[in-house]
């Protein structure tokens, strides 16, 4: 699900500190959704534990990843360059090219010829969230508080 390559550069470092230190998740909550803030208490308090087959540094690369994900979601246009979108979110431009190619669509700007905008309609916005679920399920090992996720996840039941 998350190519090996970028999988493989995913910093885990400011992740670590944040289960490790005192006062780094709230120093740092504007970078992180809700439900991995809440994952992030969690792992802190010991009520998310992993299995031995897994590393605790393979399940925070995926947290991180449901993190950009979650983000990505909460943008429905973007109107700025990969590479100062990547500075912001604290993403590799592999990453922000890869998740841009995967739900989003390009257009150029009306206002601007030379200025490309990153859309999404419902159904790459539905695969994004598809995504995003399957990928909870396998950092959880399909065993997770669904109540932070559903809240960012926005998801309300059909009329």
């Amino acid at each position: 699900m998350i190519p090996r390559e970028e999988f493989d550069a995913i910093n885990t470092k400011e992740f670590a500190a944040a289960v490790n230190k005192e006062g780094v998740i709230e120093k740092n909550k504007k970078h992180y959704s809700r439900f991995v803030l809440q994952e992030l208490e969690d792992i802190k308090n010991k009520k998310r534990t992993f299995g031995a087959n897994v590393s605790f540094g393979s399940k925070l690369k995926i947290l991180i990843y449901l993190n950009w994900l979650l983000k990505f979601l909460d943008m429905k246009v973007i109107h700025k360059e990969p590479e100062k979108l990547g500075e912001e979110m604290r993403l590799s431009q592999n990453n922000v090219k890869t998740i841009l190619s995967q739900f989003f669509v390009t257009s150029n700007s009306t206002k601007e010829q030379d200025k490309v905008v990153y859309t999404r309609n419902a159904m790459l916005t539905d695969k994004l969230i598809c995504y995003i679920l399957i990928l909870a399920l396998f950092y959880g090992d399909f065993d997770l508080n669904a109540t932070a996720l559903i809240a960012n996840l926005k998801i309300e039941p059909k009329k």
